[in-house]
């Protein structure tokens, strides 16, 4: 539970340190460059430190697909926070979790259950209602505003499709999913240092140049999202299924959104609750056979 906790902890402080590294008028372009390398570096020592496992052409080529993905989905993330607040814009890109469904039924033939039906509903209607929900910090009046929130949750539901594949693939080579797990440690390092290329490259090609605050809101964002994602690895690793993917899911929804509530003083109209409580749902639906799980609890 102690991995599941830290896992919840920085997948909502990634999202706090950009806003606050916004506050403070950094360049968020350098904080990127600086903190996915230093991911990069802590996954290759978390690697060759505690999980020492293979790592083959499946953690280059979808670990790299992933890494341009997350590479968009912060500049899409840093856009959105500022038009959308923070809660808002985090839960519309936890909801790219949905996406591996429709990539599992439409390339690997894959029937969906009764349950992963009603989250993909439920996905639907939470958009519908995060996109136009209003957060009373955020004046700003923008266009742009429901397609960057619509790009965030592609960018994400890419970085979800690029994992499902490469959990696909090991398994058609007769790995099993504990061996998955094992190696998704190898994939963080691609993941990681693909996006932090990208961010180097544009942040070089820029005028501005890589101020100390700057550095220092990278170091900590580097921190924070390697350890969201090695806890989270962890915690699949040793919690079933059925307490896992719904105790961090409501974990998740409901720190961000009391938390930017204390921190960042956002106030959400009755439609942007209501979409966030579709967003928890959602979660837990696709994660989790909640048929079974009810005959599980009420046989």
């Amino acid at each position: 539970m102690f991995a599941l906790t830290i896992s919840i902890v920085f997948a909502v402080a990634f999202g706090h340190v950009m806003r606050h590294a916004q506050e403070r008028k950094r360049s968020m372009v350098w904080v990127a460059a600086v903190s996915y390398p230093v991911a990069c570096a802590l996954s290759i020592a978390a690697w060759a430190g505690v999980f020492r496992s293979v790592i083959g052409w499946q953690e280059l080529v979808f670990g790299g697909l992933g890494g341009l993905a997350w590479f968009a989905a912060y500049l899409l993330m840093d856009t959105a926070i500022r038009l959308a607040g923070l809660s808002i814009t985090q839960c519309v890109g936890w909801l790219g979790v949905v996406a591996p469904m429709f990539a599992a039924a439409v390339f690997f033939g894959e029937t969906p259950t009764t349950s992963q039906y009603i989250g993909m509903a439920l996905m639907a209607l939470a958009m519908a209602l995060l996109t136009v929900g209003k957060t009373s910090n955020v004046t700003s009046k923008s266009k742009w505003r429901v397609p960057v929130l619509l790009g965030l949750f592609l960018c994400e539901g890419a970085i979800n499709m690029s994992v499902k594949w490469f959990e696909v693939s090991l398994k058609s080579s007769g790995l099993t999913q504990a061996q998955v797990d094992g190696r998704c440690s190898g994939l963080l390092i691609f993941l990681f240092g693909v996006a932090g290329l990208a961010m180097c490259i544009l942040a070089i090609s820029r005028s501005d140049k890589l101020s100390r605050g700057a550095l220092l809101h990278g170091l900590s964002l580097g921190v924070v999202a390697f350890a969201a994602n090695y806890a989270f690895v962890i915690a699949v690793n040793r919690l079933p299924a059925a307490l896992m993917f719904p105790s961090f899911w409501a974990g998740v929804l409901l720190l961000a959104s009391t938390s930017a509530v204390i921190f960042w003083k956002e106030r959400y109209t009755k439609r942007a609750w209501t979409g966030m409580a579709m967003a928890l749902l959602t979660m837990i639906f696709v994660s989790v056979d909640v048929e079974a799980w009810l005959r599980g609890l009420f046989p």
